[in-house]
């Protein structure tokens, strides 16, 4: 779970850089930092400065135990962009990053609305087509024609027999809205 994964996985280690090592030793570095863009190895903090991983400043802390600890959600992409603080016109360089939480939270909910988009049209239609095949079956049986033809005729708009004049052929031409709906609540 993506709310919980802040404070349930953490990374430690005995000091930050090291830590960030072992975030980031099998992603690589975050793009848009200055790590990636020197394409400094992350398996290394031995390679690179303190002053590298400024970009970890809010997503890190010391636990009790004395270990550095890099929360579950760290930096996964980061821009560099121009702002101006607290309505101070001057604008100066910081660092924006979006963290992994964030990026898993999107996938996840795209995900969600795409099922719930799909399953919500199909428990609409499969309805529909059980209350027409029963409306066309009614039909066909009264008044003599083929079930079998009229229901392949009558799914796809067709007449349901090709004898019929056109105003009764059609499977809801002999169906009063009141009938349809009765036939709604006990075929859907």
């Amino acid at each position: 779970l993506v709310f919980l994964q802040r404070m349930t996985s953490q990374t430690c280690s005995h000091n930050l850089k090291q830590a960030a090592v072992d975030v980031y030793s099998e992603r690589g570095w975050p793009a848009g930092t200055s790590l990636y863009e020197r394409g400094v190895p992350a398996n290394n903090a031995t390679l690179f400065a303190q002053s590298d991983i400024e970009f970890l400043a809010n997503f890190w802390a010391v636990s009790p135990s004395g270990s550095v600890c890099v929360f579950g959600c760290f930096p996964h992409m980061c821009k560099q962009r121009r702002m101006s603080y607290f309505g101070v016109h001057k604008k100066e360089l910081a660092t924006l990053c979006v963290t992994n939480c964030w990026h898993d939270l999107r996938s996840q909910l795209a995900i969600y609305f795409i099922l719930y988009a799909i399953s919500a049209f199909v428990f609409v239609i499969i309805p529909l087509v059980f209350v027409k095949i029963e409306v066309i079956r009614e039909v066909a049986t009264v008044k003599g024609y083929n079930v079998g033809t009229a229901l392949l005729r009558g799914l796809f708009g067709l007449q349901i027999s090709t004898g019929a004049t056109e105003s009764e052929a059609y499977s809801g031409s002999t169906y009063s809205f009141l009938q349809y709906q009765a036939k709604c609540s006990t075929s859907a």
